[in-house]
């Protein structure tokens, strides 16, 4: 799964989970995270270089 698919899919869920205090706390900040590695992948001018580094990073 790509981070935009994660995204998509934290968005359909806070419109229709119904998700505890705790829950939506962690898909804010896995939202936030999704969206802070979109950021540094288009300002990464080694991101070809590196991509092996970014791809463990996302599984983890």
């Amino acid at each position: 799964m790509n981070v935009k698919e994660a995204k998509e899919i934290i968005r359909a869920g806070a419109a229709w989970a119904n998700w505890t205090e705790k829950q939506q706390e962690a898909m804010r900040v896995a939202y936030n995270s999704f969206s802070a590695i979109e950021k540094i992948k288009k300002h990464c001018v080694y991101c070809d270089a590196n991509k092996h580094t970014m791809i463990s990073f996302q599984k983890t």
